[in-house]
């Protein structure tokens, strides 16, 4: 058992690791640079966040062009009252697209392919 517990946080490290993690600030500096961004905004806790990010590194993995970060609503002031999950799209630092709550696999698919190639 402490084995499977062991590989559990191993994936789920190897996942995060995908998500660049951000605070407002690193959210603000992310946002003043040119292209495009999806933010996750989430709690450790949330099981529906916990599945998005099992997913979200090889939707990262198809598109390149596009800076994937995460945001941890309990350390966030600007955030921190939101639903989570919470997933925001952002062009030139500018919101273009919002979604909250569970997303499987191909609707996360279909909300990034939003951001113009």
């Amino acid at each position: 058992m402490k084995s499977l517990a062991f590989l559990v946080v191993v994936a789920m490290t190897a996942f995060a690791a995908d998500l660049k993690p951000v605070d407002d600030a690193g959210l603000d500096a992310e946002l003043a640079k040119p292209g495009e961004v999806f933010l996750e905004i989430s709690q450790s806790w949330c099981a529906p966040c916990q599945a998005a990010k099992a997913v979200l590194p090889g939707i990262a993995g198809a598109r390149p062009d596009v800076r994937f970060l995460t945001l941890d609503s309990g350390k966030s002031a600007r955030y921190g009252g939101l639903a989570v999950p919470t997933f925001i799209l952002y062009k030139d630092g500018r919101e273009i697209d919002r979604h909250t709550g569970y997303s499987d696999e191909e609707q996360l698919k279909q909300f990034v392919a939003r951001l113009p190639r």
